[in-house]
């Protein structure tokens, strides 16, 4: 289980917007959103295909209002189940031309299933290599 003190470093755009979160014993997720159009998600250890339903479950209605913008500190993630990124690829692929996702990671597998998720979705995903890098992103995504 990962400890509370491994909370996102991106709660603190948090604005009390359908926060919802999720533990297993093997990762944590939260996901929430920020604006009409912006969406957050953050995953510590490892991605079941529950956490990706979870992702899809907050984003999805935003697309009523226009392009999405997806922000995913994945800084901590250290594996995911492949039903997980299947799951995420197919339900973007439906979005595709109304998405902007910026992605933060470390782990390689991790990049190596987002690489293998952007080939597919025509270079949607722009990856991150550090939290300020990806804050960056999202602070220019909520003034626009």
């Amino acid at each position: 289980m990962v400890a509370v003190a491994d909370k996102p470093t991106l709660l603190r755009f948090e604005r009390g917007q359908d926060v919802r979160s999720h533990d297993t014993d093997r990762g944590s997720i939260w996901v929430w959103r920020l604006s009409p159009s912006v969406y957050v998600s953050s995953v510590r250890g490892h991605m079941d295909r529950g956490m990706a339903q979870l992702i899809i479950d907050v984003a999805e209605p935003l697309y009523k209002n226009g392009p999405v913008s997806g922000f995913h500190d994945w800084f901590g993630m250290i594996g995911y189940d492949t039903s997980s990124r299947v799951d995420l690829t197919s339900w973007v692929m439906r979005h595709r031309e109304a998405t902007r996702l910026f992605i933060g990671l470390r782990s390689k597998l991790v990049a190596m299933g987002v690489s293998v998720a952007n080939l597919a979705l025509g270079d949607v995903i722009k990856t991150c290599s550090s939290t300020s890098s990806l804050e960056n992103a999202l602070e220019q995504a909520l003034r626009e």
